[in-house]
């Protein structure tokens, strides 16, 4: 039942206005409005394109959650290029019409692991996004493709391969006092987070380090101004793969506000240019109690910065939005074009 506060958001709403610079990509970006790393990236992608940016506040009931009306109330008789989504579990699987668009459409997937992950939740949003018959899928995660192929029952689904990154204006070194040693932050489910427990749960045994006492940084989900905040208090911050062996998004967060990353290690990260003791310190469950008592503890402060700051150098040349953004709209491009004869598209 929509409440009397959404009702007035909605009458109050005013709808977007499409760019309209020439020789660019027409794209609607269909995600949410919290401002996570999704929010950042798709700032960029905006930037690059003529890109239009709708989500939960948008008055879907009042076009009857039908993707194709709405549409067209944005861009009139015309329409987007391509239309790009990033599923949301609060509102996604109530759009309607996304089978019947004639634009190519690309679906972002943040989890492949929930294509092949039993229950209500993720059934929910496996058949919608089945149902709504994408053109291609963008991954964050090419090791982890084969789980979205499975899950959708094709093994010949085009992906467009696009890893992480931080947008540099929220994540940086801000001079805050580091008052505290070391942060664990996240999620810590078992069958997906066996590293991060074991270290927190070390963490909480011991009296010889500070750190955060609370798994996440505030209410509300995944914040990333309060986040990069909160790192900034910190010497250090300690980071897994996830049982899926994925580069997630503190790999480069950390880093980039100048805080020394401890971090698992990831098949991409001798390729992204992350070297261990030189930019980053990589630990593994059987060492890092020794790791974090060498860094914290026994070389010097200005050594201890020293890496830090190559690591920001690092996240800084290499690994923004704004590295990343071009690759992605080149590969809405492809699709568009319809050269999705290539499984796997690396733009």
């Amino acid at each position: 039942m929509t409440s009397i506060v959404t009702k007035v958001r909605h009458l109050l709403y005013r709808l977007p206005v499409p760019p309209q610079q020439p020789g660019r990509l027409n794209v609607l970006l269909i995600t949410n409005s919290k401002k996570n790393q999704g929010w950042y990236r798709d700032n960029e992608l905006i930037r690059l394109t003529n890109g239009v940016r709708i989500a939960e506040d948008f008055p879907w009931d009042r076009y009857g959650w039908d993707v194709r009306r709405a549409i067209e109330a944005i861009y009139g008789s015309g329409g987007p290029d391509v239309v790009y989504l990033h599923y949301n579990r609060a509102f996604s699987h109530r759009i309607l019409g996304m089978d019947k668009l004639e634009m190519p459409k690309v679906g972002f997937v943040g989890d492949p692991q929930d294509f092949i992950t039993a229950g209500e939740k993720y059934e929910t949003k496996l058949n919608w996004m089945r149902e709504a018959g994408f053109d291609a899928y963008m991954t964050i995660a090419p090791q982890a493709n084969w789980m979205v192929r499975q899950g959708l029952q094709d093994a010949a689904m085009p992906i467009i391969n696009s890893h992480l990154a931080v947008d540099i204006d929220v994540f940086h070194d801000m001079k805050r006092r580091r008052d505290h040693d070391i942060g664990s932050f996240g999620a810590h489910t078992d069958a997906k987070y066996p590293f991060r427990i074991q270290v927190r749960d070390f963490l909480l045994a011991q009296d010889d380090y500070s750190f955060n006492r609370k798994q996440r940084v505030g209410r509300g989900g995944n914040d990333a101004s309060r986040f990069a905040r909160e790192l900034n208090r910190y010497v250090s911050c300690f980071t897994c793969a996830s049982a899926f062996g994925y580069t997630v998004a503190k790999y480069y967060e950390v880093p980039a506000c100048g805080t020394l990353l401890f971090g698992e290690h990831t098949c991409f990260l001798d390729e992204f240019g992350y070297r261990d003791g030189v930019n980053f310190v990589e630990v593994a469950p059987g060492d890092f109690k020794d790791k974090f008592h060498y860094y914290l503890r026994e070389i010097s402060p200005e050594e201890r910065r020293r890496i830090a700051e190559a690591g920001r150098e690092l996240v800084l040349s290499r690994h923004t939005w704004k590295h990343r953004a071009a690759g992605i709209v080149a590969g809405f491009e492809e699709v568009v074009a319809g050269n999705t004869n290539r499984v796997e598209i690396n733009p």
